[in-house]
């Protein structure tokens, strides 16, 4: 995008207070992306290689207040799940 990122526009609409669903259609794969994009509260991450098949599920979820990830990069949710179990544990 020409002037800000997708993770810039999610910030400052939640530094607004504007309350929406906000689902990430991207070509990047990097498990940090995917935890950036989570921890400013993403509820979709569809990689764009698979945008066809995905986004129209993606929607469907999201609008079910659920949350939906491409299945492509579904263990980076399991590593994210881990690592704060792991963190509850030391606490």
């Amino acid at each position: 995008m020409p002037i800000l990122s997708g993770l810039e526009i999610v910030r400052k609409c939640s530094e607004k207070n504007i309350e929406t669903n906000f689902i990430f259609l991207t070509m990047y794969k990097e498990e940090d992306m995917f935890n950036e994009a989570m921890d400013i509260g993403a509820k979709g991450y569809v990689l764009k290689r698979n945008a066809v098949t995905d986004i129209v599920n993606c929607i469907s979820e999201v609008q079910n207040d659920k949350y939906y990830i491409s299945p492509l990069i579904a263990d980076y949710l399991e590593n994210r799940l881990n690592r704060k179990r792991i963190l509850l544990l030391h606490l």
